[in-house]
């Protein structure tokens, strides 16, 4: 019996078995193209969000000093203070082309034009503080204060209270997505800070047209 006669009986098992074979490599070469092409989305992903912030946002946190810039402390508080803004980026890309609009919410009731401040805070490097020339003065040692950010990767709002304790500042400190406050991003409270009989903090204290951006 000649070998072709020996070995057509089993061809459909050979056909089948280098069928099997060739799925297998295809699948296997798929899954491969795939996890190249997942690799290349995540590093243009990676390269995007680098380039343009991300999710990330910046905050601001105040040094308050006194008219001849020296710290003001529980010993020496004087009634008109100068705020001094740190504006932080606590991400762990860049941000660029940062701007606020700060809202000094004490001094909004009085006069519009004297409670808001327009700061061109310019790009940031991830990790790291930006200050500028801005000063804001204030009267009272209680701050109530709202900051409206945009910046090349979109807009937040920081909410900031300050709470003058007798021996130093209680804060509640947050920050949401969006200029209405979207999606809870950072939140800080201290220990001391004042709460209403729920335990809540009292976000609230704006005045008219002082919580949206312009």
């Amino acid at each position: 019996m000649s070998i072709m006669a020996r070995i057509w009986p089993l061809a459909p098992a050979l056909v089948i078995a280098v069928g099997a074979m060739f799925v297998a490599f295809g699948g296997f070469w798929a899954a491969y193209r795939q996890s190249h092409f997942n690799a290349e989305l995540r590093q243009k992903n990676e390269e995007i969000a680098r380039l343009t912030g991300g999710d990330g946002f910046c905050w601001t946190a105040f040094q308050v000093v006194d008219s001849k810039g020296e710290l003001v402390n529980a010993n020496r508080m004087p009634d008109d203070l100068i705020l001094v803004p740190s504006f932080i980026n606590p991400g762990k890309y860049p941000l660029y082309d940062v701007s606020a609009r700060v809202i000094d919410l004490d001094e909004f009731k009085k006069n519009i034009m004297s409670g808001t401040t327009t700061v061109r805070i310019g790009n940031m490097t991830a990790g790291f503080a930006v200050t500028t020339g801005v000063r804001i003065p204030h009267q009272g040692k209680d701050f109530n204060f709202n900051f409206f950010y945009v910046a090349r990767n979109g807009s937040w709002l920081q909410t900031l209270r300050m709470r003058w304790m007798g021996d130093g500042w209680a804060s509640a400190n947050r920050v949401a997505e969006g200029q209405g406050g979207g999606r809870e991003l950072l939140l800080e409270v201290s220990t001391n800070y004042p709460r209403d009989a729920n335990g809540n903090v009292e976000w609230n204290e704006s005045p008219s047209h002082a919580d949206k951006a312009p």
